[in-house]
């Protein structure tokens, strides 16, 4: 099952009390504020749901690519691509808890 995600603008304008605008920034509407973003999910072969938010891009067209891009990518290849990182936390985990018990 796959989501089309969404496409949105944001920036990094602060308030005075120096939090972040985002989407409710005054200027977003001006050409060349801000940039475009998306967010999309997507299931992998074990079932889980892989969610990714990618930003920076100049227009919406590209951040729109880009997603369909991310979308395209098939089950077998983000389940690889999650599996290395996985594994990796699962042996730093690991470890650091065998190291505590010392």
């Amino acid at each position: 099952m796959t989501t089309s995600g969404v496409i949105f603008k944001r920036c990094g304008c602060r308030d005075a009390t120096r939090r972040r605008l985002e989407n409710s920034c005054p200027n977003l509407g001006e050409r060349g504020h801000g940039s475009w973003h998306f967010h999309a999910s997507a299931t992998n072969l074990l079932g889980r749901r892989d969610r990714v938010r990618r930003g920076g891009y100049p227009s919406r067209a590209a951040a729109r690519r880009a997603r369909n891009e991310w979308l395209a990518i098939t089950e077998a290849d983000r389940t690889g691509r999650a599996g290395p990182s996985e594994r990796w936390l699962r042996h730093g985990l690991d470890s650091r808890h065998h190291r505590q018990r010392r």
